[in-house]
């Protein structure tokens, strides 16, 4: 049986990068999407491939679902920041609310073309995943 591939949002970054490591130990092939404002490729065990992509691009998430059959997705991809938020709360929006939506469209029409890989939804608030 080959090896199921899963897609960490935000993956590069502190708790991204540790649910690579754990997917990729128990047998999952684990990439990692970040757009390394805060996170980093050194976070990541060596091997890992890092799609450089802002979820805010509808476009670079389309493209990057077209172009990859994954079997699961761990969205961790979020911007934190309180005092970020309250400086900027429309950038803050623009990622934890339309970059999610993107990455909801993709990942629908990916269902769409492969409906038996997607099994489970799940999310998680104020940036913990």
């Amino acid at each position: 049986m080959a090896e199921k591939r899963v897609l960490i949002t935000g993956g590069a970054g502190f708790i991204g990068s540790h649910i690579v490591e754990a997917l990729n130990s128990a047998a999952w092939q684990a990439e990692a999407l970040d757009n390394l404002s805060t996170g980093s490729p050194a976070n990541l065990p060596s091997g890992i491939r890092v799609n450089v992509v802002d979820i805010r691009s509808r476009a670079d998430v389309v493209r990057l679902f077209t172009e990859n059959p994954w079997d699961a997705v761990v969205h961790c991809a979020a911007q934190t920041s309180v005092e970020r938020s309250m400086k900027d709360p429309e950038m803050d929006r623009e990622v934890n609310v339309t970059g999610t939506l993107y990455l909801l469209e993709a990942a629908n029409r990916h269902l769409l073309r492969h409906p038996a890989s997607v099994q489970r939804l799940r999310t998680a608030a104020a940036g913990r995943c």
